[in-house]
């Protein structure tokens, strides 16, 4: 079938970035500056956020590292500075010396060049298979440059980044400075920012806690106590139930209910002190729509964050989430959110022995449905081969059998196009050209507003792709149809909901319009079309 063109070519730019790798055998400690030390297989997670909580007047070792590190590596570069005073406004961790502005100018070839070999080198993939390797081996926590933020706690994926500052007007009115077009901002999470990482010591850091000041009180020197009596100890209680023997059940299997308060009780017991791997997969639904989650994040539906760590409409960071003993602790090596295969894992380490209860943290589950499953198994097990198995995504709308019904359009037709489709009056001949003008919205389920091309969360902004599966993430839903094939529009959304396209039919018929939707029970409104054949109109 031939695709629908348009009136507007496409220019493809493409930027190219050669940057150079140095292979250094050395040990960290004696690596030279500038240069990548060689690793193990080990390395540390993704740094989680952590922001500034108290003045600093000196910069921590691990920014001064990085600077020098980054200055040697990339000759002709410059610093913009670590430190920024207390007294100026707003959360930075400039102010607790994590952060360093490294001024690579993307506006010059060659800032722009350094600037693209660093993140490439940062966010590339080891021989170990550790996606963004060198970025969680130095402890960066984010990364701000041109327009886009980096973050570890999304798996270092590029953002859209708005200054405060910037935001409700146009970025070509915001300074250089305020976009990071003339420097890039890096911070540091603790660990990072004290140089106990991988990278700068040789040794797999752990997160790492902020610095406090500890209230020193005077020393009062004890009274002596008593000696008390020997008493005679009592036997110990047995344990009940048994403690879970892993030697003959390796995997420990369990399902997980939503809809139940008091959640699930193990049939066994969690040694103290001991290590066991936890992995949970599965999905439930907490409503109608796309009111999804799994066992650590839940879909957004009123923005455009999609799947995320905080639940919408709570501060409550476990809202949502399924707990162990009322604690969460998932996480999942695909970055913060397995969109993929919503499968966490969770290293657990009980503090008393006993059974455990895994529970979804949800204030109402008159609604829930579906299940989560928890397996319990040895520490360090492999847990590769546990994922959810997800239902397969709706079918676009079809191509059917040409339908000629009616006189051929010589002039001009409007229709009303619903969610659930429509079709013309007049049939389309083939080997003719027709131009199909669409205008209007109309609104999907859980408010989002929708036009030919675009749609709309109602906390979020316009744009062009948008999923009404959360299961399915990735998929372009919402766009019009003609007789089974997706108009194609090259440019970015309309603020006047007016499109255009031109379209070629391969065989004599009506025409017919859809929209690709999971279900049309709770679409509402319309969109208008206009069919002219371009013969007749000056075209």
């Amino acid at each position: 079938m031939r695709t629908v063109s348009h009136h507007v070519t496409k220019i493809a730019l493409a930027l190219a970035v050669v940057a150079s790798s140095l292979a250094v055998t050395a040990s960290p400690a004696t690596a030279a500056a500038g240069s990548v030390p060689s690793f193990g297989r080990s390395i540390e997670g993704f740094a989680p956020y952590q922001p500034q909580r108290a003045c600093s007047r000196t910069a921590t070792k691990g920014a001064v590292r990085l600077s020098r590190w980054l200055l040697a590596r990339y000759r002709g570069s410059s610093s913009s500075g670590i430190m920024r005073a207390c007294s100026a406004g707003g959360t930075s961790e400039h102010k607790d010396g994590r952060a360093f502005d490294w001024h690579v100018d993307y506006r010059s070839s060659r800032g722009r060049a350094q600037g693209l070999a660093f993140l490439k080198l940062a966010r590339a993939t080891d021989r170990y298979g550790n996606r963004d390797a060198v970025a969680r081996r130095m402890g960066i926590m984010y990364i701000i440059w041109n327009d886009r933020i980096y973050s570890a706690s999304r798996g270092f994926a590029p953002r859209a980044y708005v200054h405060p500052a910037c935001r409700g007007k146009a970025l070509s009115r915001c300074s250089s400075t305020l976009r990071h077009r003339d420097h890039m901002h890096i911070s540091l999470g603790w660990a990072g920012a004290r140089a106990v990482t991988s990278f700068w010591d040789g040794t797999v850091a752990g997160v790492g806690a902020a610095p406090h000041v500890a209230t020193v009180k005077p020393r009062v020197a004890p009274k002596p106590k008593p000696k008390p009596k020997p008493k005679t100890k009592p036997a110990p209680k047995p344990i009940w139930p048994p403690v879970l023997d892993q030697r003959k059940y390796p995997v420990a299997s369990l399902s997980v209910s939503p809809r139940s308060s008091a959640g699930t009780r193990t049939s066994f017991s969690l040694k103290a002190g001991t290590t066991y791997r936890l992995v949970a997969t599965g999905y439930y639904r907490f409503g109608a729509g796309s009111r999804l989650a799994d066992a650590a994040c839940s879909w957004h539906r009123l923005d455009d964050a999609g799947w995320d760590r905080q639940a919408e409409e709570t501060t409550a960071t476990s809202r949502l989430k399924l707990t162990v003993n009322g604690a969460t602790g998932w996480s999942s090596p695909r970055g913060s959110c397995d969109e993929q295969s919503h499968a966490y894992v969770w290293d657990y380490r009980p503090s008393t022995t006993g059974p455990v209860t895994f529970r979804v943290d949800d204030g109402n589950r008159s609604d829930d449905a579906g299940t989560l499953v928890v397996r319990v198994l040895r520490a360090g097990a492999s847990t590769a081969t546990y994922r959810t198995t997800l239902p397969n995504l709706s079918a676009e709308p079809a191509v059917e059998p040409m339908e000629r019904v009616g006189t051929r359009l010589r002039g001009a037709e409007s229709l009303t196009v619903t969610p659930a489709g429509a079709r013309s009056t007049t049939y389309l001949a083939e080997g003719r050209r027709y131009l199909v003008r669409v205008s209007g919205t109309w609104t999907a389920g859980d408010g989002v507003e929708v036009d030919a091309e675009c749609s709309k969360t109602p906390a979020g902004q316009w744009l062009r792709r948008r999923s009404a599966d959360p299961l399915h993430p990735t998929a372009d839903f919402y766009d019009l149809y003609l007789n089974g094939q997706d108009l194609r529009w090259d440019h970015g959304c309309s603020p006047t909901h007016e499109y255009g396209y031109v379209y070629e039919p391969e065989a004599d018929g009506n025409a017919r319009f859809a929209v690709w939707d999971t279900t049309y029970g709770d679409d509402t409104g319309s969109m208008k079309v206009d069919l002219y054949s371009l013969g007749h109109h000056g075209w």
